[in-house]
């Protein structure tokens, strides 16, 4: 059973052009991540707990006998396609739950803003880094307003190692799949992105 997260609702009405209203989940892999309002969450009221709801999807992809689809573009050209574990599937997971924002230790360099934005029909969270050097920038939490149910999951990552800067975008759509996009650039100067999407169902035509 899917998780329901009951929270008081502060939200704004983001008002769009009315003829995007039919969007379906399956267009957020190419999403723009929403602007934000102002924080709307008191400090001692947690933010949205994003990690629970992956942790519930996880448990119930274990519970089915789904297999778990795995997908990988390099610059656009399929370079893999085979089944993977949910053990895999888990370990991919784990880099997008490492860091909570709802540990005491890191909740202040955070902020999380709610809003309802009509040309969607979705209720969005917004949790957003405050410092650059954190490397979870945002995520984005969108709930269907009548069932308060999540969605879909937007997070996105940037950091730098010693060789690279990276950019990453994971979209989570609820009970069909995860997809990771990969932006790298190398100290040299070269580039490159790489789209990996994990399915483990998906919509009946």
């Amino acid at each position: 059973m899917q998780l329901l997260f009951i929270l008081p609702i502060f939200f704004f009405i983001a008002c769009g052009n009315s003829n995007e209203s039919n969007k379906e989940e399956g267009e957020y892999q190419d999403m723009v991540l929403l602007p934000t309002a102002e924080d709307t969450t008191p400090s001692n009221i947690p933010f949205y707990p994003f990690i629970d709801y992956i942790n519930e999807q996880l448990q119930y992809i274990n519970s089915t006998p789904l297999g778990v689809e795995k997908i990988v573009t390099f610059e656009g050209k399929t370079v893999d396609s085979t089944f993977a574990t949910k053990q895999e599937l888990r370990k991919a997971v784990n880099a997008f739950t490492a860091y909570n924002p709802n540990i005491p230790a890191n909740r202040p360099f955070f902020k999380e803003t709610s809003f309802r934005d009509l040309t969607i029909n979705r209720i969005t969270f917004s949790i957003s880094a405050l410092q650059p050097e954190v490397p979870l920038r945002q995520v984005d939490i969108l709930l269907d307003p009548e069932k308060q149910k999540v969605k879909n999951l937007v997070i996105r990552q940037q950091f730098e190692t010693p060789d690279s800067n990276n950019s990453i975008h994971m979209i989570w759509v609820d009970k069909m799949h995860m997809q990771v996009s990969e932006n790298i650039s190398l100290k040299g100067g070269k580039s490159y992105t790489r789209v990996t999407r994990w399915v483990w169902d998906k919509p009946i035509e």
